[in-house]
């Protein structure tokens, strides 16, 4: 009996795919859509297992959302069609994120890319729509490495802490208010890291040393400052005494470096790239929000909502005398709402007990943090000069 395929890619990529269907009578359909968002493409792949599919192989090397996002993307589709998911993966390693949340999913059929020929690609997508994998002796060796390196990796999950911080709007001060929280970490004897958990992008003019019109923040800052340590490879940097971390397929790693904390930073919580998911699940969360004309609406908006019920509300830029009032009109929320002082550099802490009422934490001994030797140059004196 003829089995029925969808590709969700470019049919250049999977053209191995489709040569290998055709020699077996199989037929496949192709879902090329011009988005590296799995969710944008929901709708299409959808209509096209409307009249029923045996597998679906996603082409997962150009998505950028997080794993675990990916993982329940797919897991829903399974669920509403029945079909196989099949993924292309870059690598396959017992450390991949994407491999490691989709296993928890139960989603267990992968074909790497990264190594072989399109001949090889082809016998392991055989295998895996026939059923050959399902069988638990004919388990690959790097999903059972996988599943020993998730459940090493759960034991050591529950050794440190997370803290969201997301934004109402843009210009806010979440990436100030991720910093200085990580920063207040540091000074109580905990080690804490800083992660770009966003899509927020600003323009680059040193294309000399970068080629991309657009960078992230801490992508800018490697460019534009003299920073402690500067590793691209693993989208980390060390600047002014803070750990900070950019690439979101290399954050894997950060469970074996022993953090007390991971901070992250999730943009604003409107855009298309916030991951609402894992914001939910951090041990602390704190929405940056403000007060004037253009913020008010949004403000209201997070603090009645049901979801955001246990996140805290961080005002930046509210004046002292406009505090009590807004406290008095955000009701049952009056008791999240923090006022923060004026923070000219992210990298100074500004007010200790203000955060340590936001985070109530015991000093950790044994693992103070080393601060950078105080410099009379302003922020502008550290500038590189290329």
């Amino acid at each position: 009996m003829g089995k029925r395929l969808i590709f969700v890619g470019t049919r250049s990529s999977g053209y191995f795919a489709y040569e290998e269907a055709t020699a077996k009578g199989w037929e496949i359909d192709f879902v090329e859509t011009d988005t590296n968002h799995i969710k944008k493409q929901v709708a299409e792949i959808s209509a096209a297992a409307e009249k029923g599919c045996d597998a679906i192989i996603y082409d997962s090397r150009n998505y950028l959302e997080d794993a675990e996002v990916i993982a329940d993307v797919i897991s829903s589709i399974r669920r509403a069609n029945g079909a196989k998911p099949v993924l292309l993966v870059p690598t396959a390693n017992e450390k991949n994120a994407l491999i490691g949340a989709c296993l928890n999913k139960d989603i267990k059929l992968f074909i790497n890319t990264g190594t072989g020929t399109p001949t090889d690609w082809k016998k392991e997508l055989v295998l895996c729509i026939t059923g050959h994998y399902d069988a638990e002796e004919n388990e690959p060796a790097f999903t059972k490495k996988a599943r020993e390196y998730n459940s090493r990796k759960k034991i050591k999950n529950e050794s440190y802490l997370t803290v969201g911080v997301a934004g109402s709007c843009h210009r806010i001060g979440t990436t100030t208010q991720a910093m200085q929280i990580t920063r207040y970490l540091n000074s109580m004897g905990y080690k804490a890291c800083y992660i770009e958990m966003n899509e927020n992008r600003y323009r680059n003019s040193r294309i000399l040393l970068d080629p991309r019109e657009e960078i992230s923040f801490l992508e800018k800052s490697r460019l534009l400052f003299d920073i402690e340590i500067d590793e691209p490879e693993r989208g980390y940097i060390r600047n002014q005494g803070l750990d900070m971390y950019y690439k979101l397929d290399a954050l894997s790693e950060l469970q074996d470096l022993n953090y007390d904390f991971l901070v992250y930073d999730y943009g604003v919580y409107s855009d298309k790239g916030f991951n609402k998911t894992a914001f939910l699940k951090d041990s602390y969360k704190f929405f940056c929000v403000g007060a004037n004309a253009a913020e008010a609406d949004l403000t209201f908006e997070i603090a009645e909502n049901v979801s955001y019920r246990k996140a805290d509300l961080i005002f930046s830029f509210t004046a002292e005398a406009d505090r009590e009032d807004i406290c008095e009109q955000l009701k049952e929320a009056a008791d999240r709402c923090y006022f923060t002082e004026y923070t000219p550099n992210p990298y100074v802490l500004t007010d200790l007990e203000l955060y340590r009422n936001m985070l109530p934490l015991e000093e950790k001994t044994g693992n103070e943090e080393v601060l950078p030797k105080k410099k009379k140059k302003g922020l502008l004196g550290r500038l590189k000069h290329e």
